[in-house]
């Protein structure tokens, strides 16, 4: 049901200009992190309703275990409860927060050792009893978002959500999202 192609401000202009190079996102990124961040790339995603489907990012996750991670995601299409919002466990990217959610992975861990902290079931989640927040909004609108916190896209039950997102970086930490994304073949 989660359809992605990595690098797409490579493929499209419009895309590079509107979204990928905004430097008034990035900026806010940068007041929020604190140090200089570079765009790595842009997604496209669009998710369908498919029996089952975990949502966007494959369910609950945090993408980075102990520091910050700064996304900027624009609806390219309405979204409603029922076509996947994007999901946030407010106050997950505190720190008093990833250290009950490490708890809580290392005592019930359904996943990989290397996931532990970064995979989450329904069940830890509400283990960790904390509340979440949907995002619905119009096409057009723009989510801004630490994914140090844990968070998904909701499972989509009707229709179609197609978003860009984009995947900044700081400077210092390039070489990182270069290890993780070594297998995407990126369109030069």
């Amino acid at each position: 049901s989660d359809h992605r192609l990595f690098g797409i401000e490579r493929l499209s202009p419009l895309i590079y200009d509107t979204f990928h190079n905004n430097e008034t996102l990035r900026s806010i990124g940068e007041n929020y992190l604190g140090y200089v961040l570079k765009n790595y790339m842009t997604l496209a995603g669009s998710i369908i309703p498919v029996a089952g489907n975990k949502g966007s990012g494959g369910g609950w996750h945090r993408d980075s275990t102990y520091s910050p991670q700064f996304k900027a995601i624009a609806y390219l299409t309405d979204v409603e409860e029922e076509n996947g919002p994007y999901e946030y466990i407010l106050g997950s990217n505190k720190l008093r927060h990833v250290m009950k959610a490490l708890e809580v992975s290392l005592k019930d861990n359904a996943y990989p050792v290397q996931d532990i902290n970064r995979r989450f079931t329904q069940e830890q989640i509400d283990a960790l009893k904390s509340n979440s927040k949907l995002f619905t909004a119009k096409k057009g609108s723009v989510i801004l978002t630490d994914t140090h916190g844990i968070h998904r896209g909701n499972p989509i039950l009707d229709g179609r959500r197609v978003a860009l997102t984009n995947y900044y970086v700081g400077t210092h930490r390039i070489h990182e999202f270069e290890e993780v994304f070594a297998d995407l073949n990126l369109p030069a």
